[in-house]
Formats: C-alpha cells, sequence, structure tokens
C-alpha cells in the first residue's frame, strides 16, 4: 500500500511543463471510452493552453472549463450516434413483422422476426442478403433503418440534444470572454511596462548626462580636478565652473594681485595650480 502511495506521488503529470504546479490541480482526466486513448484530451488542453495564454487564476479556470465542455460536446454527440446505431436492430425487426400479409404476420411469431433480425447484421453474407433483400422488395433500405431507430429513440435523442445545445451555448460565451478579456490583459501589461519605463527614464537619463559632464570635464582638466579633490580634504573648499575656460578667468585674477609668474605660455589648467598654492600660502601665514 505503501509503495503505491508512493508512486501515485511520484508520478509526473502529463502537461507538467506547461502546467504551473499550483494549478496541475484543476486538470484531471476525463471521462474514457473502453479504449480511448487519453492522449486526445491532453492535446486539446495543450492546444487551448498555446492559445490563450492563460496568465492568472480564473484564465486557468476558463481553460478547464472549456476543455471540458468540448470533451463533454463529444461525448454526446458519439453517444447520440451509439443509439441510433443501437437501435437497428429493434427497426429491422419491426419492419420485418410490418412487410408480412395479414394473415402470413399472424403466422409470423416474434421469436422468427427476432432470428431474422439478427441475421440481417450477421457476419454471413448470404445469411445478411437474404434479409436485406425482403426488405427491398419494399423499398426498406438502411436509411429507412436508421430513421425508424432515430424515431424509436426520440426521447432519448432529444434529452441528449439539450444537454449538447446548452454546453454548446456555455462554450459560446466562455470563448467570447475569454478573447474580450485577452486583449484588455495585453493593454494591461503594455501599459504597466510604460509606466516603469516613465517612472525610471527621466532619473536614468540626468543621471547619464550628469555622469558625462563629469567625464567631459575631468578629461578635459585632469590636473586642475587632481588639484581640487585636493584643496577640499585639506579643509579649503575651491569652487570651479564646468568648463576650463573659467581658468582663464583664474589667471586674470592673479595678475591683478600682484602675483604674476614669469612663465612661457602657461596652459589654464597650470594657471589654476599656481592660484591655489597662493591662496594656500596666504591662508597658512593668516593664521
Amino acid at each position: 500500500m505503501r509503495v503505491a502511495v508512493e508512486t501515485q506521488a511520484k508520478a509526473v503529470h502529463v502537461l507538467a511543463g506547461k502546467i504551473p504546479d499550483h494549478m496541475i490541480g484543476l486538470f484531471v482526466e476525463p471521462a474514457l471510452l473502453k479504449g480511448e486513448d487519453p492522449k486526445l484530451y491532453w492535446n486539446i488542453v495543450s492546444a487551448t493552453i498555446d492559445e490563450h495564454r492563460p496568465q492568472g487564476l480564473l484564465d486557468w479556470i476558463a481553460i478547464v472549463d472549456l476543455v471540458t465542455k468540448l470533451w463533454e460536446e463529444r461525448l454526446l454527440r458519439r453517444t447520440t450516434n451509439a443509439i441510433i446505431r443501437a437501435g437497428q436492430r429493434h427497426a429491422v425487426e419491426q419492419f420485418l413483422t410490418e412487410i408480412r400479409p395479414g394473415a402470413d404476420r399472424l403466422k409470423f411469431s416474434g421469436n422468427k422476426a427476432e432470428r431474422q433480425a439478427n441475421k440481417y447484421f450477421s457476419g454471413n453474407k448470404k445469411e445478411s442478403g437474404d434479409v436485406q433483400s425482403e426488405l427491398a422488395e419494399f423499398e426498406i433500405t438502411e436509411a429507412e433503418v436508421l430513421a425508424r431507430s432515430t424515431q424509436n429513440n426520440i426521447d432519448a435523442l432529444v434529452t441528449l440534444d439539450r444537454m449538447l445545445s446548452l454546453r454548446e451555448r456555455g462554450r459560446r460565451r466562455l470563448q467570447k470572454e475569454m478573447r474580450r478579456r485577452l486583449p484588455s490583459q495585453e493593454v494591461k501589461s503594455k501599459s504597466q511596462g510604460d509606466v516603469a519605463a516613465s517612472r525610471l527614464g527621466p532619473r536614468q537619463e540626468v543621471n547619464t548626462e550628469a555622469k558625462d559632464n563629469s567625464k567631459a570635464h575631468h578629461h578635459d582638466c585632469p590636473e586642475l580636478s587632481r588639484e581640487l579633490e585636493k584643496a577640499s580634504t585639506g579643509g579649503k573648499l575651491i569652487h570651479q565652473t564646468a568648463q576650463c575656460g573659467s581658468c582663464q578667468e583664474v589667471k586674470a585674477e592673479g595678475d591683478r594681485d600682484g602675483d604674476k609668474h614669469h612663465l612661457d605660455q602657461p596652459g589654464p589648467c597650470q594657471e589654476v595650480m599656481f592660484e591655489m598654492v597662493d591662496e594656500a600660502d596666504t591662508h597658512h601665514y593668516g593664521h
């Protein structure tokens, strides 16, 4: 008993790779006729999942309902055909009894009509052919036999037809609802993606632009960047602009203060370093 339970627990669902683990319990074995392959049912389930692409719980429940209705419709149609086929023997018996003349009909016992009807479906071609020929004399063919069988079982067929119609209407409503929900889900997913992009996009662009400006400034004036960092750690914060053109303004201010250095065509970054050194010395002696 324990081995059987463990084996059942370890059994893998046919569509385990396509159905989420928490939804597997919704999909159970269908009602199968003798000799019927269950793969036919699971192929329908797989095709339905691929077409409708369920996401939430309600979507998966709709898939189960849709496939179940399709399978029940198929079973009801097969049942209808089976009832008509099964009633053919009784229809042949009725015809054999009816075609006898009045006097012969009284002599034609029910048992004999039943035996003749059995011969109609016999595998022996001679026996079957004799009964068919007898019925053909009165223009009773296979079509008339099927019609009489349908007439005899009309109540059962009407009941089955109502059951089939109910499932067909329910399936159509369900399909219509699923088709209506599918575009709304796609629009919802797209709108959520747009909202997320609008929230993250401007912030990322600002950060990217700031990083690009910082990299460009450091690339143009590497020595200025290093000196600014050194001055800030020493306790004196020096504000400079992001462009190296400000270095020329610092040079002009240094010239007015009288701190002139005779250098051959100094670069703007060198002028900034000279100014920083002078200010650092002044700050040191002032205290």
